[in-house]
């Protein structure tokens, strides 16, 4: 989609290394590991608190996958730009190797997921949230290119309407937040396939918290809020 300027990133080796460095030093490091292994290796839903969640020195995104139990993906690399139309990407990765990349909150490539996987997504217009649905100037209206697997699905034009609504309390894995409503209808003419996505953003920054996706037609709905942030130039 972009060159970029400027490259940072996590390593997914690194953090495993860091690991097993804490395994040696003491008790709590080692409750440390096991909260980690928890989250990433089969959790259940009341495993991953917050505070387990803080204790980790990695930035973090709460996953849900259809009806799966919640799980943590740890950020293992950030693409950063000083470009505002194309704002830092971020690749989530679980201990399976499967991927997510992000970019201002929207899904835009999955990797190794089992049920197929979004290739890409390709604009020549910038994306809405990426400008801040909370502005009244920012269009409502986007057009792209998605490319998806299984199949033979490359560059089917997609055009998103996005209906903004109230400011609503949003239950969340870490508390409550009040947080603006965002309906994205997605229309796949092509194939006449229609879908629904849900952001919930600051009201006062556009920030996407947590957002209800799918990455492609017919895919399971992919629930996803933020953990820990990324401290960083730019929020993805």
């Amino acid at each position: 989609m972009t060159k970029f300027l400027r490259f940072s990133h996590y390593c997914y080796l690194l953090f495993f290394t860091s690991l097993l460095l804490l395994v040696g030093c003491s008790q709590n490091a080692q409750d440390l590991s096991d909260t980690i292994q928890s989250a990433l290796w089969g959790p259940d839903d009341h495993s991953i608190t917050p505070d387990k969640v803080a204790q980790i020195p990695y930035a973090s995104v709460y996953v849900r996958m259809g009806e799966n139990p919640l799980a943590l993906m740890i950020l293992t690399w950030v693409e950063t730009t000083r470009s505002p139309e194309h704002p830092t990407i971020f690749k989530w990765l679980s201990t399976d190797r499967e991927m997510l990349v992000t970019q201002a909150g929207r899904v835009i490539k999955t990797v190794s997921l089992k049920e197929g996987n979004l290739i890409h997504i390709e604009s020549n217009h910038t994306d809405p949230l990426v400008l801040g649905l909370q502005k009244d100037t920012t269009p409502r209206t986007w057009q792209y290119k998605m490319t998806w697997s299984p199949g033979y699905h490359t560059d089917y034009q997609a055009l998103s309407t996005f209906t903004v609504g109230d400011v609503e309390s949003k239950h969340l894995p870490n508390g409550t937040q009040a947080l603006l409503h965002v309906v994205e209808q997605v229309d796949i003419p092509q194939i006449n396939q229609q879908y629904q996505n849900n952001y919930w953003i600051s009201p006062h920054s556009g920030e996407v918290i947590a957002s209800e996706q799918y990455i492609f037609p017919g895919s399971e709905k992919l629930t996803l809020s933020l953990g820990k942030r990324y401290v960083g130039d730019n929020h993805g």
